[in-house]
C-alpha cells in the first residue's frame, strides 16, 4: 500500500474461486457477479466462506453489472446485453417487462428513488425507461427516448440524464428527450465515467485524467478539478472523498473538498469497485453509517478473486496521524463530522480530548503560539505546561504532569521537566517533523517563544477560566483598568478603590491560582510590562479575592527589581495594609527609588488611594500626616472621596487635622468648601450637629482674614476684597461666602468674633443676615464717616418689607437721621429717602418723626406717593372684603339648596347596580341622580358611579 496517508483501510470479506467482474455491497450483506454468470450473495455477519445464496444464469456468460433497489428488495442484473430482476434476499428470479429491453449496455437507477426507483436501460440507439409499479410488486415499460450513440455511462437524477460515450457528456430531459452539450475536452484513450455527488453536483471524467465538477446545467463548480494517475474506469463516493477505480493501478482517493490526493492504494488486478455512500436524493450518509463502505474485487495469481472491503481508518488514527504531520484543519475537520450526531455533552468532551491532542502535537513540533489556544480550549490543567518552567514557579510548587508526561515531551537529560532539555530533545530527534524555519530555530530562541506563549496561555486561563468551568454562573473578565505608576493614573487607581465592582476570573483551585498568578508576575517582570503587574495585583474574582501570588518569593523578587510600588500592592493584596503604608511612605520620602520622575509621586498616590479605603480612622489620620506636608491638595481626597460605606468622618476632626499638618493652610477651608457644596454631608462624612459646616468654613474664612491683618495687612473700606495678594484673594472669598443667599452660618457665632475687628463690611454683611440693623444702621453712619447710600442700600437689601408692607430698616434709617436735627444733610437724606420709599413706610409713624418746622415742600414729594398708595390700600382691602362676603352668601345658598334636595322611592324603586327592590335598606345618592343601595356603591367608592362609571371630583 502506497499512501499519503491512511485514510481508509481495506479487509478481505470472502474469497470467490473464480474471476469476479461485479460486486455490490447492501444490508450488510456482497453481492457478486462472476464472469462465467454466476451470482453469489454472502452475508457479512455470518460465515463468509459459505454463501447463502447462489444463482446461474442459463447463458452462463460474464456478469455486466449488478444494479441493487434495496427499498423493493430488487437486483437487477445485466448479463448478455440482458436484464434480469432477482430478489434481493435469496436471488429467486422475479417478473418485469425487462425483457423487452434489447442490446442492452448500461443500466441507472433515478437517484431521486421513491415512489417508482425508476430505471433506465441504455442500449446502443435507445435509453428505455422503466419504474416499479407498487401494486403489481414488478417493473413496468415506461418509455423510451433516442440518441445517436450508444452510451457508456449513463447517471439519472429527476428529471435529468447525463449521458457519457466516446463524443462527450450530454444532458437529456428524461420526457422530451431533448439534450444539451456539456462543453468539455474528451480524451481518446480513457472510458466516460459519472458519478453524483451530493448537493446536486457531477464529477465527470475528462480529458482522460482529469476529474471536472459540473451541475445539472452543465456549468462548472467552482472547486479544483482531480488528477488521477491513468483514466478511471468506475468512480465511486464515501463521504467525504470520491474513489476512483484505477485499472493495472488500484484504488486512488481524492478528497472532495479540494480534489487533493488522500491515498492509493495498490491493487494492479482489480476487477470491479462498488460504493454506496448516498441515499436517495443525493443525500450523504452520515459518519458511521454501516451501508457507507467501499467494495472492491481483486484477482489473486491462482485464480480466485478477493473481495475486500475498504472502510475509513478509525478516527483517532487519523486524527493521530494528521496532527503528526502539522495538518490541524483536516484534523479538526474529521473530527468535527465525527461528532455531530453525538449529544452535546460527549461532543464537548470528545473535542475536548482532540483538543488536548492539537495542543500535544503542537507543542511537539514547537509551535507554541498555536498551541496556545488549543491549551486554553482543552481545559488542560495550566501547571501541566507550566511545570516545565521550573525558573517560573514559587518554591512550594509541586505538581508532576499526567498529561505532558515523558513519552508525550521527551524531557532528554533532564530527570524533571525542563523546556531547555525537551526543546533540544525535539530538534535533535523529532526536527525532520517540524516547519523548516522553526528546526531551524535555535533552542534559546524557541524557548523564548515558548515562555512569550505561556504567557499568553496564563493570561486565557486566567481570564475565562471561571465562565469555562461554572455553567451556572457568569463571570465578567478583567474589568479593572490599568493602575500605572504614572501621574496620570487617577482614574485606574479609583477602580481599585472600588473593588466590590471589578470582578475577573481565577480558578477556584487556590494551588492551581497561586501558581498561575506566581507565574505571570513572574513573566511580567521578566518581559518588563508593568501595568500587567498592577493589573494582576489589583483585579478581585467573584468572591472578592485577588491575586493568590505567593508572598515570600515574590516580596523578594519585587524589591530585588526596585519595583516597590507593585510591592505595596502585593502588601496590599495580603491584607498587610500597614506595611504597604511603610513602602508608599518610603517611596514619597525616597528612601525606595523606583522611577526618579515619578517615585515621589506615586507614594502619595498609592497612600492616598488605600488610605481612602481604611475605616480606621486613627490609621487614616496617623499616615496622612506626611501625605498632607508633601502633596496637600492629593491628601485632600483622603477625606473628600472616601469609599462608599466606610464609617463616617467627624468634619471638625478632619478640618482640625487638616490645619494642623497641612503644609498648606487652605487645605482646611476647601476640605470645608466641599462639605458645603455637598448640602451638608459630603461623601464619607457626618455632620456635627451642634456645629454645622457653614459656619465652620465662614469661620475659616474669617481666621484667614484675620491672619492677614494681624500680620500686619490693612484692610480696604472702600474696596472690601481687592486689596493686592492673598489678603485681598481671602477677604473676597469671605464675602462672597457671607453674602450667599445658599449660606447657612450662624450668624452669632461670626458676629462676636467682627464686631471687633475693621471689618466694616463683614459686620455690616453679618447684622443683615442676622436682623441687627440697628447696630448695622448705628456702624454705617457712625464714626464721622457716614455712609449714607450704603445705609439707604442695606436698608433696601435686608430690610425687606413685612406682612404689612413696612420695611422696618427704613423706619430705623429714618430715626437716626432726625434724631439730630442740626445735620442738615442727614435731615435733607431722610426726606429723600421717604419720598424714594414712602410705599414701603408705615404713613403715619413717618409723619410723626419729622419735625414740626418743618416746610409742607419738603415732604410733598412723600404725601404725593403715600396718599394715592395708602387709598388704593383701602380700597383694596373693601374689594377683597366685599368678594369674600358675596362668596359666603354664594356658599351658603348652595348649601340650603343641597340640603332641601329629597329622593323620592317607593316599593318598586331598585338599586341601580343589583336591580333589587331598594325598600328600608340604606341607599345612597349620586350628584347624577343615580340610586342604589348603600352596600352596593357608596361604601365602595364615594367618588364613581357605580352604574354609569362617571367620576365625581
Amino acid at each position: 500500500m502506497s499512501e499519503k496517508r491512511v485514510a481508509l483501510q481495506t479487509s478481505v470479506v470472502a474469497e470467490f474461486p473464480g474471476r469476479v467482474e461485479c460486486v455490490v455491497h447492501y444490508s450488510m450483506r456482497v453481492l457478486v457477479g462472476s464472469s462465467d454468470g454466476r451470482l453469489v450473495l454472502f452475508d457479512t455477519r455470518k460465515d463468509t466462506t459459505r454463501p447463502i445464496a447462489t444463482h446461474e444464469l442459463p447463458h452462463k456468460k460474464r456478469i455486466q453489472q449488478i444494479l441493487v433497489v434495496p427499498h423493493i428488495r430488487m437486483v437487477l442484473v445485466l448479463a448478455n446485453n440482458a436484464v434480469t430482476v432477482h430478489a434481493a434476499t435469496d436471488l429467486e428470479l422475479l417478473t418485469s417487462d425487462f425483457h423487452l429491453a434489447k442490446d442492452i449496455v448500461h443500466l441507472c437507477v433515478n437517484q431521486r428513488g421513491p415512489p417508482h426507483f425508476r430505471i433506465c436501460a441504455s442500449s446502443g440507439s435507445k435509453l428505455q425507461l422503466f419504474q416499479f409499479e407498487a401494486k403489481e410488486k414488478r417493473y413496468r415499460y415506461l418509455r423510451e427516448l433516442s440518441i445517436a450513440k450508444a452510451p457508456e455511462s449513463v447517471a439519472w437524477y429527476r428529471n435529468k440524464l447525463v449521458v457519457g460515450g466516446r463524443d462527450g457528456y450530454v444532458l437529456m430531459n428524461d420526457k422530451t428527450g431533448e439534450t444539451a452539450a456539456i462543453n468539455l475536452s474528451i480524451g481518446s484513450s480513457g472510458p466516460a465515467a459519472i458519478k453524483l455527488l451530493p448537493n446536486e453536483e457531477i464529477v465527470v471524467a475528462a480529458m482522460d485524467t482529469v476529474g471536472v465538477f459540473i451541475t445539472f446545467t452543465g456549468d462548472p463548480v467552482e472547486r479544483n478539478s482531480i488528477n488521477w494517475s491513468k483514466p478511471p474506469s468506475a468512480i465511486e463516493f464515501t463521504a467525504p472523498y470520491v474513489v476512483a477505480m484505477i485499472p493495472q493501478k488500484g484504488v486512488e482517493i481524492h478528497s472532495l473538498q479540494d480534489a487533493s490526493l488522500v491515498q492509493s492504494i495498490s491493487l494492479p488486478r482489480i476487477t470491479a469497485i462498488f460504493s454506496n455512500g448516498m441515499k436517495w436524493d443525493m443525500d450523504p450518509r452520515p459518519v458511521g453509517d454501516s451501508e457507507d463502505v467501499v467494495v472492491v474485487a481483486a484477482l489473486n495469481a491462482s485464480g480466485s478473486s478477493s473481495i475486500m472491503k475498504i472502510e475509513q481508518t478509525p478516527m483517532d488514527q487519523q486524527v493521530t496521524e494528521l496532527l503528526e504531520r502539522g495538518r490541524i484543519e483536516d484534523a479538526s475537520d474529521l473530527m468535527k463530522k465525527s461528532v455531530v450526531s453525538l449529544p452535546t455533552d460527549k461532543q464537548k468532551s470528545r473535542m475536548r480530548r482532540f483538543h488536548r491532542q492539537v495542543a500535544i502535537a503542537l507543542l511537539r513540533r514547537c509551535e507554541f503560539d498555536s498551541a496556545v489556544e488549543f491549551v486554553y480550549r482543552s481545559g488542560m490543567d495550566p501547571r501541566e505546561w507550566l511545570s516545565f518552567f521550573p525558573e517560573l514557579c514559587a518554591p512550594t510548587f509541586a505538581y508532576e504532569p499526567t498529561v505532558l508526561t515523558p513519552d508525550v515531551l521527551p524531557r532528554g537529560a533532564s530527570a524533571s521537566p525542563d523546556m531547555k532539555s525537551v526543546l533540544e530533545t525535539l530538534l535533535k530527534d523529532h526536527g525532520h517533523m517540524m516547519a523548516p524555519e522553526i528546526a531551524q530555530t535555535g533552542a534559546s530562541k524557541l524557548h523564548q517563544q515558548a515562555t512569550k506563549a505561556l504567557m499568553k496561555c496564563l493570561e486565557m486561563i486566567k481570564k475565562h477560566a471561571s465562565r469555562d468551568r461554572s455553567a451556572s454562573k457568569e463571570s465578567t473578565p478583567f474589568g479593572t483598568p490599568n493602575r500605572s505608576r504614572s501621574g496620570s493614573r487617577d482614574s485606574a487607581t479609583r477602580a481599585f478603590g472600588s473593588r466590590s465592582n471589578s470582578v475577573a476570573s481565577v480558578p477556584k483551585d487556590l494551588q492551581r491560582a497561586e501558581a498561575v498568578d506566581t507565574a505571570l508576575l513572574r513573566l511580567y517582570i521578566l518581559f518588563q510590562r508593568f501595568p500587567e503587574i498592577t493589573t494582576l495585583l489589583t483585579t478581585l474574582d467573584a468572591q472578592g479575592d485577588g491575586a493568590h501570588v505567593d508572598m515570600g518569593s515574590s516580596q523578594s523578587l519585587l524589591m530585588r527589581h526596585h519595583l516597590y510600588y507593585e510591592l505595596g500592592l502585593l502588601f496590599e493584596r495580603h491584607g498587610r495594609l500597614l506595611d504597604a503604608l511603610d513602602v508608599y511612605a518610603r517611596m514619597g520620602s525616597g528612601e525606595y527609588v523606583q522611577s526618579a520622575a515619578e517615585d515621589s509621586t506615586s507614594g502619595v498616590l498609592a497612600t492616598v488611594e488605600l488610605l481612602r479605603t481604611i475605616d480606621d480612622p486613627a490609621i487614616v489620620f496617623s499616615h496622612s500626616k506626611w501625605v498632607l506636608q508633601a502633596n496637600p491638595q492629593e491628601g485632600l481626597r483622603i477625606f473628600t472621596n472616601r469609599k462608599v460605606g466606610l464609617p463616617k468622618l467627624v468634619v471638625a476632626d478632619v478640618a482640625t487635622h487638616l490645619k494642623e499638618h497641612a503644609s498648606d493652610a487652605s487645605v482646611a477651608a476647601k476640605y470645608l468648601e466641599i462639605m458645603a457644596d455637598s448640602n451638608g454631608g459630603g461623601k464619607g462624612v457626618a455632620l456635627d450637629i451642634e456645629n454645622p459646616h457653614h459656619t465652620r468654613l465662614a469661620q475659616e474664612y474669617l481666621d484667614e482674614v484675620l491672619r492677614g491683618i494681624a500680620a500686619g495687612e490693612t484692610p480696604s473700606k472702600s474696596h472690601p476684597g481687592r486689596e493686592p495678594g492673598a489678603f485681598g484673594i481671602a477677604r473676597k472669598r469671605l464675602l462672597k461666602f457671607l453674602k450667599a443667599p445658599e449660606s447657612a452660618y450662624d450668624v452669632a457665632a461670626l458676629l462676636s468674633k467682627v464686631k471687633a475687628t475693621p471689618l466694616r463690611p463683614e459686620f455690616v454683611v453679618l447684622c443683615g443676615r442676622g436682623g441687627f440693623h440697628d447696630e448695622a444702621l448705628r456702624t454705617m453712619l457712625g464714626g464721622g464717616a457716614d455712609d449714607l447710600a450704603g445705609a439707604e442700600s442695606y436698608c433696601e437689601r435686608y430690610g425687606a418689607p413685612g406682612r404689612c408692607g413696612t420695611n422696618k430698616a427704613l423706619l430705623l434709617l429714618l430715626q437716626l437721621c432726625f434724631q439730630d436735627l442740626s445735620d442738615v444733610d442727614r435731615v435733607e437724606f431722610a426726606h429723600q429717602v421717604m419720598a424714594r420709599h414712602a410705599k414701603q413706610l408705615p404713613g403715619i409713624t413717618a409723619l410723626e418723626l419729622i419735625p414740626p418746622s418743618t416746610p409742607l415742600a419738603k415732604v410733598m414729594d412723600f404725601l404725593g406717593q403715600l396718599l394715592p398708595h395708602s387709598a388704593h390700600q383701602v380700597r383694596e382691602q373693601m374689594l377683597a372684603r366685599n368678594l369674600s362676603n358675596i362668596y359666603n352668601l354664594q356658599v351658603q345658598c348652595e348649601r340650603v339648596e343641597r340640603i332641601s334636595e329629597s329622593v323620592e322611592i317607593d316599593a318598586k324603586t331598585t338599586c341601580g347596580v343589583c336591580q333589587k327592590r331598594i325598600d328600608t335598606t340604606i341607599f345612597a345618592v349620586y350628584p347624577n341622580g343615580s340610586l342604589v343601595h348603600f352596600s352596593c356603591g357608596a361604601n365602595a367608592s364615594m367618588e364613581v358611579d357605580p352604574v354609569t362609571g362617571q367620576e365625581f371630583s
